[in-house]
């Protein structure tokens, strides 16, 4: 890893993050795991509750199964999902759409709510991390080089 992240080349460096990555990639099955994020990507305001109720198993229960599985819990699971659903609704909107908009179709409380979001996972402003978003070969991976 540390070989790639010294190319200088960006497009070569994604290119070896990509095949590093995919290489790493392992099969996944688990009773009511796969089932649970399916349900939270159908419906990003399901709470840790219904979902535990809807597969028969504890809160506390569905938490440690996604945190064992996925290092991330259910609501931060959904904050991920939530970032991702924004840049592909702005990479659609060519960037014309304003963050209010945004921030209502996504699903966010308000826009001061995906503002938290973003620099929660990011450490910028939505504006700042659009205006730095590159798009990288089939465009389906988008890069912020520093």
């Amino acid at each position: 890893m540390k070989r790639i992240l010294n190319i200088q080349d960006k497009t070569i460096l994604v290119e070896g993050l990509e095949k590093y990555w995919l290489s790493k990639l392992n099969g996944f099955t688990h009773s009511f795991l796969s089932d649970a994020i399916s349900r939270i990507e159908e419906n990003l305001k399901i709470t840790t509750a219904e979902l535990a109720s809807e597969f028969d198993v504890s809160q506390k229960t569905l938490i440690f199964q996604f945190k064992k599985h996925l290092c991330k819990k259910p609501s931060e699971y959904k904050k991920i999902l939530r970032f991702r659903k924004t840049i592909e609704e702005m990479k659609g909107s060519n960037q014309k759409t304003s963050l209010t908009e945004l921030s209502h179709f996504i699903d966010f409380f308000d826009q001061s709510h995906m503002i938290a979001n973003f620099k929660s996972l990011t450490r910028l402003s939505p504006k700042v991390f659009f205006e730095n978003l590159t798009t990288m070969g089939n465009s389906n991976v988008h890069w912020i080089f520093d």
